[in-house]
């Protein structure tokens, strides 16, 4: 059986501070709720996952001219390793490739083989290493920055 989530792009307020309470969670240097807002309008879309009426995930991307970022994405704990990460990828890849994105972009802890296996799957190649990108206190990680050309180029 395979679960399925209703994923659309919104700017609803609910589903705004849904999100970031996720993304609180899931990031250790979260953006304060007034930035993550700001990331959810023009030229920045939102798009969320939702299971029964309950925002499970968000992916955050910003569109500009013909080339796309993926900014962040992050699912609820209890979401993941159901395929729902799959599915919320392969929206953002659609909304982009409908905006007519020529690249999309992203970067990505060099320790989180998870999301790195999840984005080979969808055709991102590593196309640069960032030594010590992410700084957390005293620890300092290299971010490896991937990219996926559009079926649309």
């Amino acid at each position: 059986m395979t679960i399925k989530a209703c994923i659309n792009e919104t700017s609803d307020t609910e589903d705004i501070v849904a999100a970031h309470a996720i993304h609180k969670a899931a990031v250790n240097n979260h953006w304060s709720y007034s930035t993550f807002a700001d990331c959810t309008t023009k030229p920045y879309s939102l798009l969320v996952s939702k299971m029964h009426e309950r925002v499970i995930g968000y992916a955050i991307v910003l569109i500009v001219a013909d080339e796309a970022t993926l900014m962040d994405i992050a699912l609820l704990p209890e979401s993941r390793g159901m395929g729902l990460g799959k599915q919320l990828l392969q929206a953002v890849i659609d909304h982009c490739e409908n905006a007519g994105a020529q690249a999309i972009w992203l970067e990505v802890r060099a320790s989180n083989h998870v999301a790195q296996q999840l984005y080979h799957a969808f055709s991102f190649n590593i196309v640069e290493r960032r030594k010590n990108y992410y700084v957390d206190g005293v620890s300092k990680e290299d971010a490896l920055i991937m990219q996926r050309i559009c079926r649309n180029t």
